[in-house]
């Protein structure tokens, strides 16, 4: 009906609640400090509790959440993707034909005609 997208904004609310009571993630250190790295802990900054691996998933999966618009990106970039590829493929057989039948200097002027057409147009 007309009164269901008013319910909506509680349930992003509690995601977004949920993602500030995660603790933050890890410090990450350079491989060449000798130090040992800091681990964020769960409380206060002075604690030396480290978090937990289950804490680190939890977070992790906060970010990495496969969601409805993840999904739609997803099925618009599989096209493209396979399009781009085929397109390609298709000029590089086309590139070694012309190689192979009419020599390298057809080739690089056929070259060098498409690049100079793909950049003006």
């Amino acid at each position: 009906g007309g009164g269901d997208w008013q319910g909506m904004g509680e349930e992003k609310m509690d995601e977004e609640e949920s993602l500030h009571s995660l603790p933050p993630p890890p410090a990450i250190t350079s491989p060449l400090s000798t130090k040992t790295p800091a681990i964020a802990s769960t409380s206060s900054p002075s604690s030396s509790t480290p978090l937990s691996y289950l804490q680190h998933m939890k977070y992790v999966k906060s970010i990495v959440r496969y969601d409805y618009e993840t999904f739609r990106i997803l099925q618009l970039a599989v096209p493209f993707t396979v399009s781009a590829m085929v397109e390609t493929i298709g000029e590089l057989v086309i590139l070694a034909l012309i190689a192979q039948y009419l020599g390298t200097d057809a080739m690089i002027a056929y070259t060098m005609t498409d690049v100079a057409v793909g950049v003006t147009s």
